[in-house]
């Protein structure tokens, strides 16, 4: 199959080539097959629809559409490993010349991970200051309390309780309140265990913007050529993760875009900055993961696989692809790792900088 590469800006590439005509009949072929399987003809059984009959009925046009897509499904994968291209995200596929008996040609532009060269990322992370240690008010422990008391009050009545309620319709907060709502024996038990969460959760926080503030410093220090392939797969990714989580509530998608008044479209293009910021901390955290030789352990990986599962429930284990999930825990564990190594680095130069 003849096949030319042609490197393009941002790390994206042009793959132009052909697939044989009498290679091509054969997708042709099958697919006639798979579309008149599903023919209902008065007089013929399903799937026994003749070709002549079936090329009438679908047309053309629809069948030279469906082999060429048969035709790249399978042959998209062997050019990417003949050619050693380690290809990202979805490419942009192009007919540019189908005809039976002829030879198929196409265009493909497709990506691969930009090579980027990392600053002093040892010194950068030191050079950020530690998590500060979160402070906790006493008005956030008395807000706290009033939201179990709000909660009790609802629980007890079966009807919602309004923050205009007074304070005397809750229940009263005593030693009785506190072991209505937990295992605790006094309400210093509770007002210690609340205080205790409220620093806890402060605490993630605070480490979760020293992790973005050390990721967003390494990479203001690069240079970046970031393909637009990559910037719009992580685009449908958020709109993925955003679709789930609506739906997770009970909602449809098309009925919260509709209440928002914007199209998905329209949500991808307010994205675009925060896409490229994911795509390039995912690239620093990939990188230094390899230049510092980090990677989980195949027990760590076992283990938090197997967490996941019991999550997921027993019932559904069987729906589960293990080699996905490992994969997927293996790169949880791993950006971890990396995020966890940048946050302890001491100020001292990398091999690449010495």
């Amino acid at each position: 199959m003849p096949i030319n590469i042609k490197k393009l800006p941002k790390s994206e590439m042009e793959i132009t080539g052909e697939i044989p005509a009498e290679d091509f009949d054969k997708f042709v072929a099958q697919s006639i097959k798979n579309l008149a399987q599903n023919m209902e003809i008065p007089g013929f059984r399903r799937g026994h629809v003749p070709e002549k009959i079936a090329l009438e009925r679908i047309g053309e046009d629809a069948i030279l559409h469906e082999a060429a897509e048969l035709a790249l499904q399978n042959e998209y994968p062997k050019i990417l490993q003949s050619e050693k291209i380690e290809a990202i995200g979805r490419p942009q596929i192009a007919i540019t010349k189908m005809a039976r008996g002829n030879a198929l040609e196409f265009k493909i532009k497709t990506a691969v991970l930009p090579k980027i060269k990392l600053p002093d990322y040892k010194n950068i992370a030191s050079k950020v200051p530690p998590a500060a240690k979160p402070e906790i008010e006493e008005k956030e422990i008395t807000e706290a309390l009033d939201y179990l008391r709000k909660a009790r009050a609802s629980n007890e009545t079966g009807t919602e309780t309004n923050s205009g309620n007074k304070t005397n319709d809750l229940p009263e907060l005593n030693d009785d309140f506190a072991k209505s709502v937990g295992q605790f024996n006094t309400l210093e038990e509770l007002k210690k265990a609340l205080r205790e969460n409220i620093s806890f959760e402060k605490e993630m926080k605070n480490k979760e913007k020293r992790r973005t503030d050390i990721l967003q410093n390494i990479a203001e220090a690069i240079t970046w050529e970031l393909p637009d392939i990559i910037i719009e797969a992580e685009k449908d990714k958020m709109i993925a993760e955003m679709r789930g989580n609506i739906e997770s509530m009970g909602l449809k998608w098309e009925d919260y875009l509709k209440n928002i008044k914007k199209p998905e479209d329209e949500l991808k293009k307010e994205w675009q900055s925060e896409a490229e910021k994911r795509v390039k901390y995912g690239l620093v955290i990939q990188e230094i993961g390899v230049q510092e030789h980090i990677e989980p352990s195949e027990t760590e990986i076992e283990a938090y696989a197997n967490q996941t599962l019991e999550r997921y429930g027993r019932a559904n284990h069987a729906k589960i692809d293990k080699n996905r999930l490992k994969e997927y825990a293996q790169s949880v564990l791993g950006n971890e790792k990396t995020l966890h190594f940048l946050e302890t680095c001491e100020n001292k130069p990398t091999d690449t900088e010495k």
